[in-house]
This record gives C-alpha cells, sequence and structure tokens, in this order.
C-alpha cells in the first residue's frame, strides 16, 4: 500500500494457511468475498465440523504464541446446512447467506453452528464448549428476521432501535433482549456494526467516495461517519487501501 495507507486485510501466509487446510480437508470454496471471509462448501456435516475444528485448532495455536504481527488477528467460524448446489440454486444462496450471518455474530476463534449442523453431525452435548457453540432455533429464526430488516434498510437515516422495534413487530425490551441473545450485542451496536462492515466492504471495491460509502450506510455526515469508521477501525476511511 502507499504511504499513509493501511491495509485492512488478511495477511498473505494466513491466507496461504487457510486456503491449504480447506484444500486438504475436501472443502470446495464456493466465494471469496473481500479479503479474509471465505465461504466454503463441504459434502457432509461431520467432515465440516472436523475441518472447521481442526483450522480453529491450527488458529488458536498460531494467535496465541506466535510473536509476529501477521498472526495477530481474529477470527470466526460460522457452520449452516443445506441442499447440494445442483438442487436450488435460490436456497442454496439463501443457506450461503445464513453462514455469512453466524460468522458476522461469532465471538473471536469461536465455530457457531445452526443446529440443522448438530443434528446433521450427530454431535453430543458434551461436544459443545468454548470454541464450539450452537444457536438456538428461536435465535437463529430471530436472527434472520433481524438480518432481513437491517440489510435491507442499511441506507435509510431512519434506521435505529425505534424503527426495528416497529419492523419486527415487538417491544424495544423484547428486541433488546432478544439481539443480546441472539447476537451479543444491543440492538443499537448491532445496526452500528453492520453498517459499518458494509462501509469497509464499498471502501475496498474502491468504487466510492466516502461521501458515497457514508450515504449508502445511512449515515448522512460525512465528518460522523469517518468518526464512527476510526472507531470501529483504527484508521480513517480516507486511509485505507
Amino acid at each position: 500500500s502507499a504511504p499513509g495507507m493501511f491495509e485492512l486485510k488478511m495477511p498473505a501466509k494466513v491466507d496461504e494457511l487457510i486456503v491449504s487446510n480447506i484444500r486438504s480437508t475436501e472443502g470446495r470454496e464456493v466465494k471469496i468475498e473481500g479479503a479474509g471471509t471465505y465461504t466454503v462448501v463441504f459434502k457432509d456435516a461431520m467432515l465440516a465440523v472436523e475441518a472447521a475444528s481442526e483450522l480453529q485448532r491450527i488458529l488458536v495455536e498460531k494467535t496465541t504464541h506466535s510473536t509476529e504481527n501477521d498472526w495477530q488477528i481474529n477470527f470466526r467460524i460460522g457452520m449452516t446446512g443445506g441442499q447440494p448446489l445442483t438442487k436450488d440454486e435460490g436456497f442454496f444462496e439463501r443457506v450461503l447467506s445464513r453462514g455469512k450471518r453466524l460468522t458476522f455474530i461469532a465471538k473471536n476463534k469461536e465455530i457457531l453452528m445452526s443446529p440443522l449442523v448438530k443434528s446433521q453431525a450427530g454431535l453430543k452435548e458434551d461436544s459443545i464448549n468454548s470454541y464450539l457453540q450452537m444457536i438456538s432455533e428461536p435465535s437463529l429464526e430471530f436472527l434472520e428476521n433481524l438480518f432481513n430488516v437491517v440489510e435491507k434498510e442499511i441506507a435509510n437515516d431512519q434506521l435505529n432501535v425505534e424503527f426495528l422495534s416497529r419492523k419486527l413487530g415487538i417491544s424495544r425490551p423484547q428486541l433488546y433482549r432478544k439481539t443480546i441473545e441472539a447476537t451479543g450485542k444491543s440492538p443499537s451496536s448491532f445496526i452500528r456494526e453492520v453498517r459499518m462492515q458494509k462501509a469497509l466492504a464499498l471502501i475496498q471495491t474502491k468504487k466510492y467516495n466516502i461521501s458515497e460509502v457514508s450515504l449508502q450506510v445511512g449515515i448522512n455526515n460525512p465528518s460522523y461517519f469517518s468518526k464512527c469508521f476510526r472507531e470501529r477501525f483504527g484508521v480513517p476511511p480516507s486511509k485505507v487501501s
């Protein structure tokens, strides 16, 4: 990158390790959306869980014990299940979307799986630990509705807690409780995080200026947008290469 610019992306050696691991465990890369985001398909749930657990083990070891800057990273893995690509392409796109959403809300170093993956892989309750978690079916259903509204209305500057409450048809206390339960974040923090991640993705396309990105994520004041972006990523949006 140019002097004074910052690359918010996965270091090359980390990327190489992840891609090598995916290929060695019979994973099929479907999409790489932006630096450091991998969508992988496996032929069965147990194979997917084993591959994710092995990758997690390697990354935890590297990020915990290595002193190299390249390994000072956060990572999250989301897992869900669905039909093969050949059966129903529209349905499978929804499955991929759900996987990305689970990754979005997973904690650092955590594998977060849907109930379907747990069932298909035949995992027992004692398989669940601090690094391998399952979202409940009610939380998953709420999460889908929450993401659907926020992603659809992301450019709307009126998107806030009150707006979400009305759209989802629940009270503000219910919204707060359900959002915390499903995502670990308050509704306002969740909206802000979706906006910032969307903004980063738009900036990295190099197609839009800062004012355009700001409007596309529902923030009408570019200065305020830059402040929020810097608070989230540690650098101003104008310095992202």
